[in-house]
């Protein structure tokens, strides 16, 4: 997958996603509706990475103790976070994301 963005100058650079990275910044966007956010956020990208305990990153923050209870805590010291329980639910469990249930609740 290929993505375009335009530099000052106008010139289109191509960024190509890897399907795991990709599958991160899908959930990231369903993190933002879970939270009721109009926008993702690095948060909701961390959320998402925390949940996929498949990849390389999320296998990381999870063996050095972050998971995905602990993080969401540190973020609602920061910030008000207001979130839809059953969203929150189906976002943790990759097979449920990748089975496309999260379309369903939006």
């Amino acid at each position: 997958i290929d993505s375009m963005k335009k530099d000052k100058k106008g010139k289109i650079e191509k960024y190509y996603l890897t399907e795991e990275f990709e599958f991160t910044l899908k959930n990231a966007k369903y993190y933002a509706k879970t939270y009721l956010d109009n926008e993702v956020n690095v948060e909701h990208i961390i959320l998402s990475t925390i949940a996929d305990k498949k990849s390389l990153a999320g296998k990381y923050l999870n063996e050095i103790g972050m998971d995905y209870s602990t993080f969401k805590t540190e973020c609602k010291k920061n910030r008000k976070m207001t979130s839809r329980p059953i969203m929150e639910f189906i976002g943790r469990h990759r097979v449920l994301v990748s089975l496309g249930i999260q379309k369903l609740t939006e």
